[in-house]
């Protein structure tokens, strides 16, 4: 493998070399070979992040005693990807593994990792260290490596004695996959091979609810938070067309809190209509179990319900609003859309403006099952 070679000329000295080789790769691959960020590596496409002492000369960064950048890019580049190399002597040693920092929530930190076995796989690495943090042991509850199953790559839990070592280090969280590597990428297939090492997240059993309806709430809807405009909720109609449409003898709802204004009122739907239910709002834990055990699936939109699915053994069936599930590359699953056929929904809510408005609420509540149409 080319990469492996110039690591090879890289650690011998060869430093000429290497970068030939480091160049010819970047052209081939359309990336800098060591940079996963896209606005860094179109403007210094030949630039090896490994040479860091070369990067921080030509972007003018600072650098403490022992070589390593102290000042990265702007505070928006830093969440996407890389944020530095980080190594004593970072012109001795190449690159060796991946070091993910500031470990998002449940399904985000699905991506982070993958993201980063993603990368391992395509330039050869063998480590990814995980910062040692309360989500990083929520994640991986019960062992402090894990080895992936397709590849000689482990992961381990803890943030690695940096001066024996050259990281690669960041969020690896915005990584476009197809843009670098030319649509093999394939999230669900990467998040397979540490599948095993979630061991309490996965207990395969069925769910005796012939439908469970995931309702995005939380943050998204608090009244002191940000609010992401991006993250606006299907209304109320969207889940009763639903119902009303497969008949469920029985419902199980999930839910973080009862801030979604869309609850209370499907729940009273269900009770008027006689449909027994019951409800799961625990921890994340119980959540997610009661979700793996789901053979259909009521979505609503963010990140969270994508992650579930792709460790599910269960899943037959995903409802989804007004554009198709993510799947993350999982095959063999059913997905109905549901649509505003009219659009008015859309323009108010679904068009990144989501505000958490009284109007946007009340809309949420009121829009008519009529102007929604099951693809």
């Amino acid at each position: 493998m080319d990469a492996v070679k110039a690591n090879q000329l890289y650690l011998l000295g060869e430093y000429d070399k290497a970068r030939v080789l480091y160049d010819q790769l970047s052209q081939k691959l359309g990336i800098g070979l060591f940079d996963a960020n896209i606005r860094l590596c179109k403007k210094y496409k030949s630039l090896d992040l490994r040479l860091t002492d070369d990067l921080a000369t030509q972007l003018k960064f600072k650098k403490d005693n022992f070589g390593n950048i102290l000042v990265h890019e702007d505070p928006e580049v830093q969440k996407k990807n890389y944020m530095r190399v980080s190594s004593a002597r970072p012109l001795c040693k190449p690159i060796t593994g991946l070091l993910i920092k500031r470990l998002g929530r449940f399904s985000n930190a699905l991506m982070q990792i993958s993201n980063a076995v993603f990368i391992a796989k395509k330039i050869g690495l063998k480590s990814i260290y995980i910062s040692d943090c309360d989500r990083s042991k929520i994640m991986f509850p019960s062992s402090e490596k894990i080895f992936l199953n397709d590849a000689d790559i482990v992961i381990e839990t803890h943030t690695p004695y940096r001066y024996n070592k050259t990281l690669l280090e960041g969020a690896f969280f915005y990584t476009n996959r197809n843009d670098y590597f030319h649509n093999d990428s394939n999230r669900y297939s990467d998040i397979q091979s540490f599948k095993h090492g979630l061991g309490l997240y996965y207990d395969n059993k069925i769910s005796t609810y012939d439908l469970v309806i995931y309702v995005r709430s939380g943050d998204i809807f608090s009244q002191n938070n940000y609010i992401h405009p991006g993250y606006g909720q299907p209304p109320l109609s969207y889940y009763i067309k639903i119902i009303k449409n497969i008949r469920p003898n029985k419902i199980q709802i999930v839910f973080e809190n009862r801030f979604n204004p869309v609850i209370d009122e499907l729940e009273g739907f269900i009770k008027d209509n006689s449909i027994p239910y019951a409800v799961q709002s625990g921890s994340i834990r119980e959540d997610i179990n009661a979700l793996l055990s789901a053979r259909s699936i009521i979505s609503g939109n963010g990140t969270f319900l994508p992650g579930i699915i792709s460790l599910s053994e269960n899943i037959e069936t995903v409802y989804s609003f007004q554009k198709p599930f993510s799947f993350w590359g999982r095959k063999g699953v059913n997905n109905i859309i549901v649509r505003d056929a009219v659009g008015d929904y859309k323009n108010a809510i679904l068009s990144g403006n989501w505000q958490n408005s009284p109007e946007q609420r009340q809309l949420m509540i009121q829009y008519p099952e009529s102007s929604l149409k099951i693809i």
